[in-house]
């Protein structure tokens, strides 16, 4: 191969490599010099060394402190007079004494060092270099390498939707931003629809966007429940069960319009045992939940609280309250879907036939059983406990008086007799104590059942 080719090949691939990275000049920047400082022999960068030293060959009181003036570099030495609580107002003030750890101090500088704008260039001497970005990118303002999106300006994505992260109004497909019209919560997060590409490029820390999987609540029903436990109708097709609005579905195949009731009473208890209506702090609730013909559910809640006599003969109420005689009363109503009802009130009536719950699979769960009514008063059976239930039992006495033992030097046994005497005075008065102590425990436990 004649010389000429080689040169014309070395020519190709060095302006090929060329074209494929940056260069810029790299920023020179002066290496400060360090500093010494001396007093009397002594030469040293240790600042607090020279200060410490000072404040000996002075005859003044330490601690001594060091500290070094940025704008001239001057250090200044602080203690105290002799007293050791006077401060020596004026110090002590050195000049610095430049010089370079490594090369020659040359106008106060020890030489020239280079440095590159960011990490993402690579130094070597006095020139800096940076891959070229790949084929289809662009380096921005900020020296990021972004793609070219803006000939997708306007256009719609490929998948029909996708799921983000973030919680920004654009997110970054395949490398380009895109903004999503709708935008929903699922149990895969948050995901948007009908989704189009703004023009503009993503950054490389830009929240990104996947696309969705199948939602499984949009599969194909296996079964007419599947529709009814979605708050949907359903037509018989070819193929099978197809979910339709519930106003679309013929009757008997859309979801019943279930109504159920329910009641709460709080405050101070009556005669009755029951909250007194006329009591202060009395509140009653009640809620009809009706599960509609489109699916939903409409919840209305009436609260009703004890006005507060305003002197006029009037009431007062708290804020949306409105007045009703002595009482106030407050109605609000909530649409909802059924699902979302249901899955929060699993066990209410209007849920029956909708989609299945914890309590349909385990229904002897605790949580999932009926509370029942407590036990109307006088169902329990009652006994009658007094004193003369007791009766006295024989647990003997008819015992002697023991031998004492015997005494040294034959002088006989030690006797009993007194003892003896003194315990058989005493026996009355200790059994009516142990009958008084009996009584009082057993009225004490009638007491607290």
């Amino acid at each position: 191969m004649s010389l000429k080719k080689l040169l014309a090949i070395f020519g190709f691939f060095f302006a090929v490599s060329s074209a494929l990275a940056e260069t810029e000049p790299a920023t020179p920047n002066n290496i400060p010099p360090s500093y010494r400082y001396q007093t009397g022999q002594l030469v040293t960068d240790d600042t607090q060394a020279i200060c410490d030293a000072v404040q000996v060959s002075s005859g003044m009181r330490g601690p001594a402190t060091a500290s070094v003036r940025e704008s001239d570099k001057y250090l200044m030495c602080s203690m105290f007079w002799a007293n050791g609580t006077t401060p020596y107002d004026t110090g002590y003030t050195y000049a610095p004494l430049p010089y370079c750890p490594s090369g020659t101090l040359v106008n106060g500088s020890c030489g020239v060092s280079y440095t590159c704008r960011d990490s993402s260039w690579t130094l070597s001497g006095q020139t800096c270099t940076r891959p070229d970005c790949d084929l289809g990118y662009d380096r921005n303002a900020e020296g990021q390498c972004v793609k070219d999106c803006t000939g997708k300006a306007g256009m719609g994505t490929t998948n029909a939707a996708y799921r983000f992260t973030g919680g920004t109004s654009t997110w970054s497909v395949s490398g380009c931003k895109v903004r999503c019209d709708v935008r929903v919560l699922t149990a895969y997060g948050g995901s948007g629809e009908k989704c189009t590409y703004t023009g503009a490029s993503a950054l490389p820390d830009d929240p990104s966007a996947e696309p969705l999987p199948p939602d499984p609540e949009k599969l194909p029903p296996e079964d007419p429940k599947d529709c009814l436990g979605q708050g949907q109708g359903y037509i018989q097709t070819s193929t099978g069960v197809k979910c339709v609005p519930s106003e679309n579905a013929p009757e008997g195949q859309k979801p019943d319009s279930v109504e159920s009731d329910k009641s709460k009473e709080s405050g101070t208890p009556g005669q009755d045992g029951k909250p007194d209506p006329n009591a202060g702090d009395y509140k009653r609730e009640d809620s009809t939940t009706t599960r509609n013909s489109d699916g939903s559910t409409t919840t209305t809640k009436k609260e009703t609280l004890k006005g507060t006599p305003d002197g006029n003969g009037g009431i007062t109420c708290p804020d949306g309250f409105t007045a009703n005689g002595a009482n106030c009363e407050k109605v609000t109503s909530t649409k909802q879907s059924t699902s979302d009802f249901c899955s929060e009130n699993p066990k209410d009536p209007t849920c029956k036939g909708t989609q299945p719950s914890e309590c349909d699979e385990y229904p002897d769960r605790l949580s999932c059983m009926d509370s029942g009514d407590a036990p109307e008063e006088g169902l329990l059976p009652e006994s009658s406990v007094g004193p003369s239930m007791i009766s006295p039992v024989n647990v003997g006495g008819g015992g002697s008086c023991p031998q004492g033992p015997p005494l040294p030097y034959g002088l006989g046994n030690m006797s009993f007799d007194g003892l003896c005497q003194l315990a058989t005075g005493i026996r009355p008065i200790v059994l009516a104590m142990a009958w008084l102590s009996a009584g009082l425990i057993l009225l004490g436990g009638f007491k607290e059942g």
